[in-house]
This record gives C-alpha cells, structure tokens and sequence, in this order.
C-alpha cells in the first residue's frame, strides 16, 4: 500500500485520525469544500493517541502506534507525514521498579502557551506522563501514580486508562493539569 501525503498550509483544517490499522492526516482548506488525505501511517498498528503542537512556528504532529511486539511509543513528524521519529527504545515507560509497565498510550495533550514543549501523555495502567522538551524525554507524575486510593481503582471498559488530559491554555500562570479517569466503580477528576 503506498503512503499518501498532504500539503497543509496556515489557515487549512487538519484532522488526525488514529484506527486500529494505522494514522491519517486529514486537510481541508476553510471551505472545506474538498478533502486531502494523507496515509496511511504505521500501517498495521494501532493509534490511540495523536496531537499538533503549532506553538512558536512549530507544526509538529504526535502520534503513539502500538506494535503487538513491541508496545506503544511516541512519535513525531515536522513535515506532516513525510519523515517520522523512530526512538530505538519506548520513550514513554515506568521506572524500574514501580511493578508497572505500559500497555497503552491513550492520549497525547500539548501544554499551554506558557510551556511551550511540554506534553502530557495518559496511559494504561492509569497514569500521568510529562515532557519538557518536545517529548525527547518523559518521566512519570507521581502524584497521580502514587495516589491513596489507586489500590481501590478498578478498570472500567477500555481498561484501567487515563484517557483523557486538559491542560488550562489561556493562564499566565502555571494553570492546573486535569485527568480524567473512569472505572465500573469509581470516576475522577484529578487536578494537578
């Protein structure tokens, strides 16, 4: 199957589409009277999680496929598709010796204006991931890890995930990172 590309340019809409079968890059001009389509990307694994990043001049797409083999990782393209990041190890993982390891990459959410280059990233098991530079490098939130009443969280449909991150893009200051996590017995809002 060969591989398509789009030509986005300022002002067009981008729609990031992540399948069990691979990423597309979806674009429109405002008018949205015709459809480009880009991809497919990682053909033949799964993507759970995509984000744009277009801070500072920036037009980075994220994108987490997951290999059956090899687990799930971070990557990223600056020319919408063209050449992707490959890290030779997973970027995203639990320390040794938390008892824990990834499953799932579930979703990928860009700082706010304030802190360009970081990225936040929820996983399976739940937890909270963090980026500073660009998601080279990612280190675990503890806070939400090693929270009182995680023993008592149970999986919910899709597994014990956190599936949804909003990060406050509008505040001078450090705003709060909100996770968001569902279970059978429990639902939560965590603000960090």
């Amino acid at each position: 199957m060969e591989t398509r590309h789009v030509s986005v340019t300022d002002g067009d809409l981008l729609l990031m589409v992540g399948t069990m079968k691979g990423a597309f890059l979806v674009r429109s001009s405002p008018d949205r009277k015709r459809w480009d389509w880009g991809g497919p990307y990682f053909p033949g694994h799964a993507v759970y999680a995509m984000a744009f990043d277009g801070h500072d001049g920036s037009r980075r797409v994220f994108a987490a496929p997951e290999s059956m083999h090899f687990g799930s990782l971070i990557r990223w393209t600056d020319d919408f598709g063209k050449t992707w990041t490959n890290p030779e190890a997973a970027n995203v993982r639990f320390p040794e010796g938390s008892g824990s390891s990834l499953k799932r990459i579930w979703q990928i959410e860009v700082g706010g204006i304030e802190r360009l280059w970081t990225l936040y990233c929820g996983v399976e098991p739940a937890a909270l991931f963090e980026s500073n530079d660009g998601g080279e490098n990612w280190s675990l939130v503890r806070g939400l890890y090693e929270h009182p009443h995680r023993e008592k969280w149970q999986p919910g449909g899709g597994g014990l995930c956190l599936h949804t991150v909003l990060t406050c893009l509008r505040q001078r200051r450090r705003g709060p990172i909100l996770a968001r996590f569902e279970s059978r017995r429990s639902r939560g809002v965590l603000a960090g």
